[in-house]
């Protein structure tokens, strides 16, 4: 008489080549997704980088260096105050004058994030500003003591978080932007 069935051992092995597979696709699928996670993340991270750049680009191009006698631009490595006329230049000077506000860009070291005025804290690694005064590149600026706004303002900014401080790294950053100050109204009565 021939048996036609499976020994217990051929089931074992089958079970244990399936248990396997198993593993290997939900390991896949796991790996998929945190990859797919990291590249959200990175996403995120850029967009606040984009939008801390647009932000400050279109503020220096309304700035002013003095309002009522407060500067009207102040920064240093990890902060920037600016009062802007309005988003867009306008056509006349009391017309900028008149719409004129304050914009505040913080970098909070300890969560990573930055915000933009009273906004939500936007996701980012690393970030730093630097003033250049005309003559050579300053890590604050007051443009009140200047007499006027910067002549460039340099934004470097890293996508990951980094356990030292990134100015004194190897690692270049990932965006690096000079913003020119090309607004015309530099002091205001």
């Amino acid at each position: 008489m021939i048996r036609r069935g499976f020994t217990l051992l051929e089931v074992l092995l089958a079970l244990g080549i399936l248990v396997a597979l198993l593993a290997v696709m939900s390991r896949f699928t796991w790996s998929l997704g945190q990859g797919q996670q990291r590249v959200l993340d990175r996403l995120d991270r850029q967009a606040a980088i984009d939008a801390v750049i647009d932000r400050m680009a279109i503020a220096l191009d309304t700035g002013a260096a003095s309002v009522a006698g407060e500067a009207g631009f102040s920064g240093d490595e990890t902060t920037v105050h600016l009062f802007a006329s309005q988003d867009r230049p306008a056509d006349s000077l009391e017309a900028a004058l008149g719409s004129r506000r304050s914009l505040d860009i913080r970098f909070d070291q300890e969560q990573h994030t930055v915000r933009i005025g009273g906004g939500e804290p936007l996701p980012i690694g690393d970030l730093r500003f630097r003033f250049h005064d005309g003559q050579q590149w300053q890590d604050s600026f007051d443009s009140l003591d200047a007499g006027a706004l910067p002549a460039a303002v340099l934004l470097e900014a890293w996508l990951q978080d980094s356990l030292i401080d990134p100015s004194e790294a190897d690692l270049p950053p990932d965006r690096r932007r000079v913003l020119t100050v090309a607004g015309i109204w530099r002091q205001t009565p």
